[in-house]
Protein backbone atom coordinates (compact mmCIF):
# COMPACT_ATOMS: atom_id res chain seq x y z
CA UNK A 1 0.00 0.00 0.00
CA UNK A 2 1.71 3.76 -0.63
CA UNK A 3 1.06 6.74 0.99
CA UNK A 4 -1.86 7.75 -0.76
CA UNK A 5 -3.87 4.42 -0.54
CA UNK A 6 -2.87 4.44 3.31
CA UNK A 7 -3.94 8.08 3.34
CA UNK A 8 -8.02 6.97 1.71
CA UNK A 9 -7.80 4.43 4.57
CA UNK A 10 -7.38 6.26 7.38
CA UNK A 11 -8.64 9.90 6.41
CA UNK A 12 -12.22 9.58 8.01
CA UNK A 13 -10.17 8.89 11.29
CA UNK A 14 -8.20 12.30 11.65
CA UNK A 15 -9.19 14.17 14.40
CA UNK A 16 -8.00 18.06 14.83
CA UNK A 17 -7.70 19.34 18.54
CA UNK A 18 -9.34 23.05 19.39
CA UNK A 19 -9.93 25.07 22.50
CA UNK A 20 -13.33 25.15 23.28
CA UNK A 21 -13.45 28.87 25.40
CA UNK A 22 -11.16 30.66 22.46
CA UNK A 23 -13.15 32.74 19.67
CA UNK A 24 -13.05 31.22 15.80
CA UNK A 25 -11.04 32.86 13.44
CA UNK A 26 -13.38 34.98 11.68
CA UNK A 27 -14.02 33.88 8.11
CA UNK A 28 -15.07 35.78 4.83
CA UNK A 29 -17.70 37.48 3.85
CA UNK A 30 -20.14 36.82 7.63
CA UNK A 31 -19.34 33.20 6.98
CA UNK A 32 -18.49 31.38 10.07
CA UNK A 33 -14.37 30.92 10.58
CA UNK A 34 -12.25 28.05 11.08
CA UNK A 35 -12.04 26.91 14.73
CA UNK A 36 -7.92 27.55 16.10
CA UNK A 37 -6.52 24.07 15.97
CA UNK A 38 -3.17 23.34 17.98
CA UNK A 39 -2.58 19.86 17.44
CA UNK A 40 -4.07 16.27 15.49
CA UNK A 41 -4.53 12.53 16.23
CA UNK A 42 -6.48 9.77 15.18
CA UNK A 43 -9.39 7.26 16.40
CA UNK A 44 -8.06 4.31 17.12
CA UNK A 45 -11.21 2.37 18.04
CA UNK A 46 -14.41 2.61 17.89
CA UNK A 47 -15.53 3.04 21.71
CA UNK A 48 -13.75 6.49 21.29
CA UNK A 49 -10.19 5.97 22.10
CA UNK A 50 -7.82 8.85 20.46
CA UNK A 51 -4.11 8.90 20.11
CA UNK A 52 -1.90 11.59 19.69
CA UNK A 53 1.09 13.13 20.31
CA UNK A 54 2.46 13.60 24.10
CA UNK A 55 2.97 17.57 23.47
CA UNK A 56 -0.72 17.87 21.89
CA UNK A 57 -1.77 16.95 25.49
CA UNK A 58 0.62 19.13 27.33
CA UNK A 59 -0.91 21.87 25.81
CA UNK A 60 -4.22 20.83 27.05
CA UNK A 61 -3.03 22.43 30.19
CA UNK A 62 -2.16 26.05 28.81
CA UNK A 63 -5.33 26.16 27.70
CA UNK A 64 -8.59 29.01 28.69
CA UNK A 65 -11.20 27.27 31.24
CA UNK A 66 -14.41 28.91 31.56
CA UNK A 67 -14.79 30.21 34.96
CA UNK A 68 -17.63 27.91 36.30
CA UNK A 69 -15.89 24.31 35.21
CA UNK A 70 -15.37 21.99 36.98
CA UNK A 71 -11.60 20.55 37.38
CA UNK A 72 -12.53 17.34 35.09
CA UNK A 73 -13.71 19.50 32.79
CA UNK A 74 -11.53 19.40 29.59
CA UNK A 75 -11.35 23.22 28.12
CA UNK A 76 -10.29 20.95 24.57
CA UNK A 77 -12.53 19.13 22.49
CA UNK A 78 -11.50 16.94 19.36
CA UNK A 79 -13.30 17.63 16.10
CA UNK A 80 -13.75 14.73 13.44
CA UNK A 81 -14.32 16.23 10.04
CA UNK A 82 -15.99 14.82 7.39
CA UNK A 83 -17.11 15.24 3.94
CA UNK A 84 -20.92 15.00 3.04
CA UNK A 85 -21.89 15.50 -0.64
CA UNK A 86 -25.21 17.50 0.51
CA UNK A 87 -23.28 19.31 3.46
CA UNK A 88 -19.83 19.46 2.31
CA UNK A 89 -17.14 19.47 4.98
CA UNK A 90 -18.29 19.26 8.56
CA UNK A 91 -17.09 19.19 11.92
CA UNK A 92 -18.57 17.01 14.45
CA UNK A 93 -17.24 17.61 17.76
CA UNK A 94 -16.08 14.87 20.46
CA UNK A 95 -16.12 15.39 23.98
CA UNK A 96 -12.80 14.55 26.00
CA UNK A 97 -12.87 12.59 29.11
CA UNK A 98 -9.42 12.15 30.47
CA UNK A 99 -5.99 11.00 28.77
CA UNK A 100 -3.32 8.18 29.85
CA UNK A 101 -0.13 8.10 28.95
CA UNK A 102 1.52 5.10 27.90
CA UNK A 103 4.06 3.25 29.93
CA UNK A 104 6.94 2.10 27.68
CA UNK A 105 8.92 -1.16 28.94
CA UNK A 106 11.92 -2.02 28.00
CA UNK A 107 12.77 -5.58 27.28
Amino acid sequence: MNLSESYLTVQKSIVAFSAKYMREREGKDGRPGCPCIFGTGFVLREDGILVTNRHVVEHFAKLPRAKQAAPEAWPVEALLFDVDRVRGVYQVPLEIMGYAFPTVVPQ
